[in-house]
């Protein structure tokens, strides 16, 4: 069922359509194939670490029983504040106090 599917799969959709399930059993799938997956949540309430039955967060953590199998929680905001502070921090000081209250 899984031969023929592309180096990234994205599972998407309105809430309680089985998103994170469908992810899980597809990534305990293709690590029971051989393959070596890694699960990525982007979901500010992931519930993948409940799934495993381990505290995963964010950071790469091995999933016990599955060989082959790591997961990642990526909170979306954090993310973006992370990313905002790494490109404005080094110019801070030299942009008007007004744009850098805006960004």
């Amino acid at each position: 069922m899984f031969e023929n599917l592309p180096k990234f799969v994205f599972f998407t959709g309105k809430g309680g359509v089985g998103k994170t399930s469908l992810a899980c059993a597809t990534s305990v799938n293709l690590a029971d194939a051989g393959q070596k997956v890694l699960l990525v949540s982007t979901d500010p309430a992931s519930n993948v670490g409940q799934v495993f039955d381990t505290r995963i967060g964010n950071h790469i953590k091995p999933i016990a029983n599955v060989p082959g199998l790591e997961a990642l929680e990526i909170d979306p905001e954090a993310a973006a504040e992370d990313y905002r502070e790494k490109i404005l921090g080094p110019i801070r000081a030299s942009l008007p106090e007004k744009a850098v209250a805006s960004i």
